[in-house]
């Protein structure tokens, strides 16, 4: 785990005890993040959210679809750091 990182949006009413998300997760291909400096960066557009790690695309979600209107909104964002 200490090799991973998460990119994940959610979004809607509770359903059931869930909600919708979708998300990917990163793998360093070596190490840990712990071993060194790393850069996460989220860009996020009317029409698109991607998150990179070491510059690498690794998360897309077009979030101008039918259903996602959440992300058109005054927004927080939840960052776990371990």
């Amino acid at each position: 785990r200490e090799n991973t990182i998460h990119s994940t949006l959610h979004w809607g009413p509770m359903i059931d005890g869930g909600h919708p998300n979708y998300g990917l997760s990163y793998t360093l291909p070596e190490g840990i993040f712990a071993d060194d400096f790393h850069i996460v960066e989220t860009e996020w557009d009317k029409n698109i959210v991607k998150t990179y790690c070491n510059g690498e695309l690794f998360y897309t979600i077009d979030i101008s679809a039918s259903g996602l209107e959440a992300f058109h909104h005054p927004f927080f964002f939840i960052i776990n750091f371990k």
